[in-house]
């Protein structure tokens, strides 16, 4: 017989499955046996988390999503933002979470954490991976709190460690609800100096009031070795710290880290792990795609470098790989800068070329690749991983002519835009380019829309930067060889991984994947029809936007992108948003002409029935944006419509309505 669900339980000194509780949970009750001091708590099980999603629907859902993941990584971004939705809108109620939760609420204020599984165990803290609020008031919030502990299971971050942990492919966690101490002291102590190792006394740090400052990396107002360093510390915590220190690293055999408060009743612990042990850095030198050579290694900062590339791009380069399509080579290199000359020949055999990007953990850097040692050896302050030794993340850098995207048409075309490479501007259409179609009939490539540019830009040899060179027009154009093989590579792509938008770097008549898209359905604009960046028919009040600036600016202080249009409000409520948003708040509907399609227009398509652009990029951001929200936009010339007119737009472009 199945053992009886467990929905709810009062946190006490019972040794419960960590299948059950969760590995905080599991802790704390073994500081309950220690006989130490643990606030009141109530635990919601994994049990509670299955039948919850179970009763609302969403497990069969979620479990589908997850095998879709493992079935096609690349696409763990997309589905796991999909997934985190469905659980932030499980109608729960308070009466859902118990009766033991509902009299813990009305004591005070709380703290909800998750505990997962996986979490505070000996060869891994996962320390910051899930999610946990402070300063939680009544039922309502935290219902909210504990929601957003399920959600924090599926994000991208806690995906990366999935097939390192004992994970069982439906991401259940359990939550602590417990009543949060007013505390006069509170910090972290460890029973092992976290840099020079074993310690006859504790390692403390403290700060005055809550634990927020320390557990998110801010320096404490106490940093104390006790007895033998004691700084400002009352006597009478550093001597309960360490009596509660060497209890507990015997109770669990282990050097331990205690996260901890200090109140006029004594001491309280609050979470308790297991020091995990430092892996030895050796040096090597490991492509990007050789995924479980990558993870051996001590990459220190570069390791939040590989998870937000193991998201996506790593397996949509894996993709095209095996494919044969030519991917510039990235590696992640753990090297002595005291041996430099020779750490940089074998970066160099494994990533080629004139110029390279490094990045040691704080953003790219551009490198002429005969620089490379003299970079290295300046870099390696940035991101040392113990032994003298440091890592950098290294990928070529290609000198190329053009860039471009692509994609397959609904009609079974291909479009392809074309752009000079290293000038900005592709993806939101503010650059003009040349777009080209294959006919799904003939095979046969024709430009559809052409342009020339008076802007390219080169690399310099000297700093790897592009620099703009302007000149006399010269036509966008690719040779006919070189459209083929952008046909080829989307066809394969396409057939490989479902419908994407593919961009590309066109050099020396070579095409090489730059990045590829996971897209929802095929391009339903047919390939005859450019000037449609996304198909239907609209009606509404002319609006028009003179200066495109405020927006650029928003956009980039908010990051906005394709991903980001539905992930939250935040850049509405930015200050150079009110003026727009007073344009869209009349009592009419809105079509929206702008000189091309800015990144900066998309937080604002859920209030525009149409848009309407001077020139456009069919598959720049916005444009994709649209079609997922079904808000026709057409390039056409709206300049002799005087604003406030009522127009129409559709496939024949845009026209004053009678």
């Amino acid at each position: 017989m199945p053992d009886p669900i467990q929905p709810f339980l009062q946190l006490d000194s019972t040794d419960h499955p960590v299948s059950l509780v969760g590995g905080k949970a599991s802790a704390l009750s073994l500081v309950l046996r220690a006989g130490l001091v643990v606030p009141e708590a109530v635990v919601i099980t994994t049990d509670a988390h299955r039948e919850l999603l179970q009763r609302y629907g969403v497990l069969p859902l979620l479990t589908a999503g997850l095998a879709g993941i493992k079935a096609r990584p690349a696409s763990a971004t997309t589905v796991l933002a999909r997934l985190r939705r469905l659980v932030l809108d499980l109608p729960l109620t308070a009466g859902d979470l118990g009766p033991q939760v509902a009299a813990l609420a009305v004591q005070g204020t709380v703290v909800v954490r998750s505990s997962a599984p996986d979490e505070d165990r000996r060869d891994r803290a996962m320390a910051g991976v899930y999610h946990s609020e402070l300063d939680v008031h009544g039922p309502d919030d935290i219902v909210d709190a504990v929601r957003r502990c399920w959600a924090g299971m599926l994000t991208d971050r806690a995906a990366y460690h999935w097939d390192r942990t004992d994970h069982d492919g439906l991401a259940l966690t359990a939550v602590i609800v417990q009543r949060q101490v007013d505390a006069d002291w509170s910090g972290v102590a460890f029973t092992s100096d976290p840099v020079t190792g074993p310690t006859d006394g504790i390692v403390i740090e403290a700060a005055r009031a809550d634990t927020t400052a320390i557990t998110s990396g801010k320096a404490p107002d106490v940093l104390a070795h006790w007895p033998s360093d004691p700084g400002d510390l009352p006597a009478e915590l550093g001597s309960g710290l360490l009596a509660a220190g060497r209890r507990l690293r015997d109770e669990l055999d282990a050097e331990v880290d205690i996260e901890w408060a200090g109140t006029a009743a004594g001491i309280q612990i609050l979470q308790v792990r297991p020091i995990t042990a430092v892996p030895t850095p050796v040096r090597a030198v490991a492509d990007q795609e050789d995924i479980d050579t990558v993870r051996s290694l001590v990459l220190g900062r570069t390791a939040a470098v590989f998870a937000r590339q193991l998201q996506k791009k790593v397996w949509l380069r894996r993709a095209a790989r095996d494919l044969g399509i030519p991917v510039f080579p990235i590696c992640y290199a753990v090297y002595d800068p005291r041996t430099v000359k020779e750490e940089a020949a074998g970066i160099s055999s494994q990533v080629p070329g004139d110029f390279l990007l490094l990045n040691f953990g704080d953003g790219p850097q551009r490198v002429p690749a005969d620089q490379l040692a003299d970079a290295l050896v300046a870099g390696a302050a940035a991101n040392p991983v113990g032994d003298g030794l440091a890592c950098v993340q290294v990928g070529q850098l290609l000198a190329a002519e053009w860039s471009g995207i692509a994609s397959c048409t609904i009609d079974g075309g291909i479009v392809a835009e074309v752009y000079p490479a290293g000038v900005s501007g592709m993806k939101s259409g503010r650059l003009a380019g040349t777009t080209y179609r294959l006919d799904p009939g003939t095979r046969q490539w024709s430009a559809v829309l052409t342009s020339s540019t008076t802007r390219t830009a080169r690399l310099d040899p000297d700093t790897a930067r592009w620099i703009p060179q302007d000149h006399p027009p010269v036509p966008i154009e690719l040779a006919p060889e070189v459209l083929d093989q952008v046909g080829h590579q989307t066809r394969a792509l396409t057939a490989a991984l479902g419908e994407i938008r593919y961009e590309f770097y066109v050099a020396d008549g070579l095409v090489t994947s730059k990045d590829i898209t996971l897209e929802s359905a095929p391009l339903r604009t047919p390939a005859d029809q450019a000037k449609v960046l996304s198909p239907g028919q609209a009606t509404g009040r002319l609006v028009r936007i003179e200066d495109l600036g405020p927006l650029e600016v928003l956009a980039r202080r908010h990051e906005v992108s394709v991903y980001s249009h539905s992930a939250d409000d935040a850049p509405l409520a930015d200050p150079a948003a009110a003026e727009l948003l007073a344009l869209l708040n009349g009592p009419e509907p809105v079509v929206l002409a702008a000189a091309y399609p800015s990144l900066g227009l998309i937080p604002f398509v859920r209030g525009v029935v149409g848009f309407v652009f001077d020139q456009g990029s069919l598959l720049g951001h916005l444009a994709i944006v649209l079609r997922e929200h079904g808000i026709p936009a057409v390039v056409d010339a709206a300049d002799e419509i005087a604003a406030g007119t009522l127009v129409t737009i559709d496939a024949s472009g845009v026209r004053a309505s009678p």
